[in-house]
């Protein structure tokens, strides 16, 4: 089986067509294939490019379009977001002013409240001193009286 095998590859790369000679002509037309065939290659390629170029602006073109709503979309979203902010932050400054108020109010209150009985207290006490000074004035004044009766009877 080996000897038929390599007998068959040698009847087949020794046959006549090795040995013939290309003529001037056979490389002219192989030449003139050849730069067809680059010639038909070059406008497939260009074609391919330009087809390739037209595609890619398209669909820069399209997510450019894109991007924009959504850069518009997002802003507008942005501006409303802002505006709720501003509200609502304008609504706590109205609540923190009014609380500020209250709280104020209410510390003028628990110092009315706590100081007002102090005041009537210290009042009452200077009051209470003098009539107890005036008391004390009024009983030597007794006294003195009481003596002055006893020593002329």
């Amino acid at each position: 089986m080996k000897v038929m095998t390599i007998l068959l590859a040698r009847i087949l790369l020794v046959s006549p067509q090795v040995f013939a000679d290309l003529s001037v002509s056979d490389l002219e037309k192989i030449r003139e294939i050849v730069k067809e065939s680059e010639t038909r290659m070059k406008d497939i390629i260009t074609s391919s490019e330009t087809r390739m170029k037209e595609y890619v602006s398209g669909e820069i073109e399209k997510v450019d379009i894109k991007l924009t709503e959504m850069e518009k979309r997002l802003t507008d979203k942005i501006n409303g977001v802002e505006k709720q902010l501003t509200i609502g932050i304008n609504a706590v400054d109205t609540q923190v002013g009014r609380n500020f108020n209250l709280i104020l109010g209410l510390i003028a209150l628990i110092a009315v409240a706590v100081g007002l009985p102090q005041i009537i207290t210290a009042l009452q006490g200077r009051k209470l001193r003098e009539q107890t000074e005036k008391y004390e004035e009024l009983k030597q004044e007794i006294e003195t009286l009481k003596q002055e009766r006893i020593v002329r009877p």
